[in-house]
């Protein structure tokens, strides 16, 4: 098996472009597929990652355009071949409510976009080699 490719779902530009290039800098050259909406997501995920979950690591921001995050949650754990796709969370203070319904739908976990960099990459980096582990702690 090759590297896990990270599915990056963040509508905000520079959000995106800051937390990949903190990655690429610390050593974390994973493949990264973005989308900045919802839409497109779930049908790209069938028709490239079906039964394939384990060779990927989701980062799903709330809130986007189109279907948010809950939404596309839903449509992956709705599909049984994309139900076990592990999922992290990014989130911001305003979604506490939208986080609690994605951590009963099985999230690995929750990153706050807040956190210091350093703690995300590891984070990250931590996910992208023992997700089920590392997914018991919230930072």
């Amino acid at each position: 098996m090759g590297q896990k490719t990270l599915i990056f779902i963040e509508d905000n530009d520079d959000h995106a472009e800051i937390f990949t290039s903190m990655l690429n800098m610390e050593g974390v050259n994973n493949p990264v597929v973005r989308f900045d909406n919802g839409k497109a997501v779930v049908r790209y995920l069938k028709e490239n990652w079906s039964n394939r979950q384990n060779d990927i690591l989701m980062l799903l921001d709330l809130n986007i355009p189109g279907l948010n995050g809950v939404e596309i949650l839903k449509q992956i754990r709705d599909t049984s071949e994309l139900r076990g796709m592990p999922v992290v969370i990014l989130s911001s203070a305003d979604v506490g409510m939208d986080i609690d319904m994605a951590r009963k739908m099985g999230v690995l976990d929750t990153i706050s976009k807040t956190i210091n960099m350093t703690l995300f990459v590891r984070k990250i980096r931590n996910l992208l080699n023992d997700p089920v582990q590392e997914g018991r702690n919230e930072y």
